[in-house]
């Protein structure tokens, strides 16, 4: 399933506190998202940080002006005892495929995390909050 979320939010007041939100485009395999704020990114580049090393790498950013784009991808997660190593350990029916992240998930993890300064972004963190 693929989704986006562009252009239905309210703009923030001219310089309120706190990251408002452009865009967000994408599915569980790669999700990309946009955000604002006119102050610096310094504590959502923490965050980033933090995120990579708890979900192994697949985070990337880019600063263009005032605005952040963060561009996420699903990585594979860690084999679990007991998962094969190999085709001929696999069972009959084949090798099981390999568990992956959500990209949507590693996203909305990241920006719950953010202070946001419109009501309707708020809603979008709620709603995925209850759905996720």
């Amino acid at each position: 399933m693929n989704f986006s979320i562009v252009k239905k939010l309210n703009k923030p007041a001219p310089k309120s506190a706190g990251l408002g939100l452009r865009s967000i485009n994408g599915d569980p395999e790669a999700v990309t998202a946009v955000l604002y704020d006119p102050e610096g990114f310094d504590a959502v580049k923490a965050a980033i940080a933090a995120l990579r090393l708890r979900h192994s790498g697949g985070i990337s950013y880019k600063t263009h002006g005032k605005s952040l784009e963060i561009n996420i991808a699903s990585t594979e997660l860690p084999e679990e005892a007991g998962c094969p190593r190999s085709l001929q350990d696999a069972p009959a029916y084949g090798a099981p495929s390999a568990r992956r992240t959500d990209a949507v998930r590693v996203l909305f993890e990241l920006l719950g995390s953010c202070a946001f300064n419109t009501e309707d972004v708020l809603d979008v963190m709620e709603f995925a909050r209850t759905c996720l």
